[in-house]
């Protein structure tokens, strides 16, 4: 994933997902989550991801992964 962010209201994200042939991609949508802070929800075939960056920092952020049988991991980011 890459995320990028110019001016106070202007937000890209891009994801590019490797599919080798014959088989499907895995991601079914993206979408901005509305909010005080920067929130992405990427729904996939293992479940969803939902990106929070803190104060719109790209590089402080967190990712909730909850999968189709309702398990949920969390990764936060180290970078202070």
């Amino acid at each position: 994933m890459i995320v990028r962010r110019k001016g106070n209201s202007v937000n890209f994200i891009s994801i590019i997902e490797p599919v080798p042939e014959g088989q499907m991609a895995g991601i079914r949508s993206v979408e901005m989550i509305s909010g005080n802070q920067l929130s992405v929800k990427i729904s996939g075939s293992e479940g969803v991801d939902i990106l929070n960056f803190e104060n719109g920092n790209p590089g402080k952020f967190s990712v909730s992964h909850k999968t189709a049988s309702g398990e949920t991991i969390v990764l936060k980011s180290e970078n202070k």
